[in-house]
């Protein structure tokens, strides 16, 4: 298990900087039947790393990404690949991710991606549902792994939760003073 953790925190820090290998969506069953490699898509979306307990700085390095497989006729649009990795990861409704050792600290909140639009190349991804946290270290990430996994698809772009930006805004601000 010592080894796995050190593996999977050497993975961390070499993901965080490329995404060369993202680790397999491990939800996803082996299915015997033969698939065309062009009918076949990838999308990722991001887990935490349970190394976070000597967190130091910019925290999206201990977001790790895991690939979700599809079949597809056609090639996704960015939209649809948007919806679809957030969808994945909005699926996930335990904390520890299968034998991974990884953490979905989105796992009690109940969201789902309405709608994702691109207006010249400015997306506006609307999210339903509630975002529910955990703690205030463990509240840092989630956020995060909802950004990382847009920010792979876009750079341009609008959060909204339940049709509102203030509420993605201040969402898990326990302050009051969120505008």
């Amino acid at each position: 298990m010592k080894k796995l953790l050190i593996i999977l925190f050497i993975i961390s820090l070499i993901s965080s900087k490329h995404l060369a290998n993202p680790i397999p969506d491990q939800n996803k069953k082996n299915n015997s039947k033969s698939v065309n490699e062009s009918n076949v898509e990838y999308l990722t979306f991001f887990l935490v790393s349970p190394n976070v307990d000597d967190m130091i700085g910019d925290i999206s390095k201990y977001l790790i990404a895991v690939n979700s497989k599809i079949e597809s006729k056609l090639k996704p649009t960015i939209e649809e690949k948007i919806a679809s990795s957030l969808n994945s990861l909005f699926n996930i409704k335990s904390f520890k991710y299968n034998q991974s050792g990884l953490h979905n600290l989105l796992y009690l909140s109940n969201l789902n991606v309405k709608e994702v639009t691109d207006s010249d190349g400015i997306y506006t991804i609307e999210l339903i549902g509630e975002i529910i946290g955990i703690s205030s270290v463990a509240d840092a990430f989630i956020k995060n792994q909802i950004i990382k996994t847009i920010e792979q698809y876009c750079k341009n772009y609008i959060i909204k939760l339940n049709n509102s930006e203030k509420e993605w805004r201040c969402s898990l601000d326990k302050s009051g003073n969120c505008e």
